[in-house]
């Protein structure tokens, strides 16, 4: 399987960098192949993730906050914690 990681320019900012996959030349990331699918039924939740990816891109930065240990596998989870706050 070819791919390729894309950064996503749309979320363009200074505190952290948004990238998605390309998938045997395709010109469509699969982000913006999800974004595609689930825009209908799922509108207010894309807005809502699209929000989240702004707000750690331009605000808070990536931040670690866990690792846990899954079959023998070390899984890290990222968050905004300053998403809601006004």
């Amino acid at each position: 399987m070819k791919f390729e990681v894309v950064r996503l320019s749309q979320f363009s900012g200074n505190k952290a960098g948004i990238y998605s996959v390309c998938l045997n030349d395709e010109q469509i990331t699969l982000f913006e192949c999800f974004l595609r699918e689930n825009m209908t039924a799922f509108k207010s939740e894309i807005i809502d993730i699209n929000k989240r990816i702004i707000a750690i891109n331009t605000k808070t930065g990536a931040r670690e906050v866990f690792k846990c240990i899954s079959n023998q596998r070390i899984t890290k989870a990222i968050y905004c914690p300053d998403f809601y706050r006004k």
